[in-house]
């Protein structure tokens, strides 16, 4: 909304709203954010009228270094703003004034910017929109895709729902996060195992390493002990057969995270599953990291919601 206050009465000479519909899409193949802006209604009162002139862009705040817009100022008459025009702007990303390496992140915020001319000639102070936040990287091990851009006002977790193939999988995160003394090893004891999102953005949640790095083989290792031990399937005391060529020992948090087995401090799960779960549920974790951009160690932390 855009205001004139009456500088005698300090209270406003006219009012100027404009209803809209915005979008934006982060690109998966670039470090571009393309935004869009179509007016939907508007309202004047008091010095504003329909042929009064409102001005919009897309501008970089706060968070700047490397962010810049392809187009400047729109500017039309209020009753023209619902026209059902699509106006937009492209965010870039310049990897080139980025300090970290090797992925070359930057963190950016964008927002909306107006401001408005009333019938006696007085202009608004610029007003901003809500800030939204955008995270672009260069990280190569993306192989298809080194560069893209992701909105950050979303908390990345992965979600595992049961009947969608990999039950098994899901019952034991679900298991591993909600009754962790109910877990092997150390069935019965008090463990605190990660990966929850329980309403705290600062909660450090689960943070991905390379594939076959020295920290996934320490996963992986920690992770075959335990199973060698025969986790139960069932319970503390149920040690059923271990078929290897039908099931599998699954293990929570992954072996691809800084949080698995190889950290040291207990606090895991094994559980064996059907061969067939464990491996849809693992084609899913990596499809995730990519439709996610979940980058490396402390570059990036998500979480997991099973059931």
């Amino acid at each position: 909304m855009a205001t004139i206050i009456d500088p005698s009465t300090g209270q406003p000479q006219g009012t100027a709203t404009v209803k809209y519909t915005a979008a934006g899409i982060a690109n998966p193949l670039n470090r571009l954010v393309h935004v869009w802006f179509r007016g939907d209604d508007y309202k004047v009162t008091g010095t504003f009228t329909r042929f009064s002139h409102l001005r919009l862009k897309v501008v970089c705040t706060m968070l700047t270094v490397g962010c810049s817009v392809n187009n400047d100022w729109i500017t039309k008459q209020i009753g023209d703003w619902n026209d059902g025009k699509w106006h937009d702007w492209v965010i870039n990303s310049d990897e080139t004034q980025s300090a970290q390496q090797p992925e070359k992140v930057l963190r950016n915020l964008w927002a909306f910017t107006g401001q408005a001319v009333d019938s006696t000639g007085a202009v608004t102070v610029p007003g901003y929109g809500a800030r939204h936040g955008i995270r672009c990287d260069s990280a190569d091990y993306f192989r298809f895709n080194p560069k893209a851009c992701i909105f950050t006002d979303v908390i990345p977790h992965l979600q595992y729902r049961y009947n969608e193939g990999y039950d098994g999988v899901t019952a034991h995160i679900n298991r591993a996060q909600n009754s962790p003394a109910q877990t092997y090893p150390n069935y019965g004891t008090e463990k605190k195992i990660p990966g929850k999102y329980l309403g705290d953005p600062n909660d450090l949640g689960l943070q991905r390493v390379a594939y076959d790095g020295p920290t996934w083989n320490l996963n992986a290792a920690e992770k075959t002990k335990a199973c060698n031990r025969r986790p139960p399937y069932t319970g503390p005391n149920q040690l059923p057969p271990y078929d290897t060529e039908t099931r599998q020992c699954d293990e929570y948090p992954f072996a691809s995270t800084a949080q698995g087995a190889g950290k040291g401090d207990g606090n895991f799960s094994v559980q064996d599953v059907l061969s067939a779960e464990n491996g849809r549920a693992g084609i899913g974790l990596r499809l995730y990291y990519v439709a996610d951009r979940i980058l490396y160690g402390d570059l990036d932390a998500f979480y997991v919601r099973a059931g």
